[in-house]
């Protein structure tokens, strides 16, 4: 019989992952704490390597002067992450929005919040930043509605997304919870940033898509496959995909949908990240 809690599959059989960069405050992140807690957890106790992707897209690096991604502004951002797991990239973020105007909201399953409340405290009592664990379950309108409540009326501005699915049933719920949250947005909408590593297998095609799927790009533009209802997720948000993709230069490329942009990296060094640099300004809006 299957496990009704998608963290705790059967047969279950993952291996702590430690930093690949140097990211700042992630002591209770270390080898032998993810051990624990993905006894207790799970997947969600577990860091994954498109996390550390994000990060490293989201920190300035110290050498290279460019626009930052969460550019300031008198109003303030307002960032959601899905299925933030362990919170190593909230726990992050802590150290770089601002209390007196920025806000995140780290989420998960109800049943992962309390890891997320744990790892975050820490830094959180060090630094004050603004972040808040709530519950959103995918696909959960309740949760979203509940959300956009507590930001109202303020608008979501960036929406936070690592390696997130693991089994290709849960893409659908996944893209009905980013429709639920960027609906009725003005203006071009929050920017969506999806990080994932690229694995192909038999088992496991791109972002856990069965080879049938198509694209995620074209997933999230369109939503035909998952059988939602009204416009995909490029007529009203800005989506850029990070990946990480095994022996293949770096590469920017739009497809047809002119909101969607892909990058790709061939690792997680600095000397990767650099030329990202000199075109995040254009990314950025």
């Amino acid at each position: 019989m299957a496990s009704a809690n998608p963290n705790l599959p059967e047969n279950l059989d993952i291996h702590p992952l430690v930093p690949a960069i140097d990211a700042e405050g992630t002591e209770q992140f270390d080898y032998d704490q993810q051990q624990r807690d993905i006894s207790q957890f799970g997947i969600a106790g577990r860091v994954w390597g498109a996390a550390y992707l994000l990060i490293q897209y989201l920190v300035p690096i110290a050498e290279v002067t460019y626009e930052p991604l969460f550019a300031p502004s008198a109003d303030g951002i307002r960032v959601v992450e899905l299925g933030s797991g362990s919170g190593i990239v909230a726990n992050t973020m802590s150290t770089r929005l601002r209390p007196d105007r920025d806000i995140m909201y780290s989420t998960d399953l109800p049943e992962v919040c309390p890891l997320l409340e744990r790892n975050l405290r820490p830094h959180l009592q060090a630094h004050g930043g603004p972040i808040l664990v709530r519950p959103l379950s995918w696909g959960n309108a309740e949760h979203a509605s509940q959300l956009l409540k507590q930001l109202a009326p303020s608008n979501i501005t960036h929406v936070l997304c690592s390696d997130l699915v693991y089994f290709p049933e849960l893409l659908g719920p996944l893209l009905r919870s980013l429709i639920h949250l960027t609906s009725g947005t003005r203006d071009l909408g929050p920017q969506v940033i999806i990080s994932y590593k690229y694995a192909v297998s038999r088992r496991r095609q791109p972002f856990g898509l069965p080879s049938d799927c198509g694209s995620l790009s074209s997933l999230c533009c369109t939503g035909h496959n998952l059988d939602l209802n009204g416009p995909g997720l490029a007529t009203r948000c800005r989506i850029l995909l990070l990946s990480s993709l095994q022996g293949a230069a770096m590469s920017r490329c739009h497809g047809c949908y002119p909101k969607t942009t892909t990058i790709c990296y061939t690792g997680c060094s600095p000397e990767i990240v650099r030329p990202r640099a000199m075109i995040h300004s254009k990314l950025c809006y």
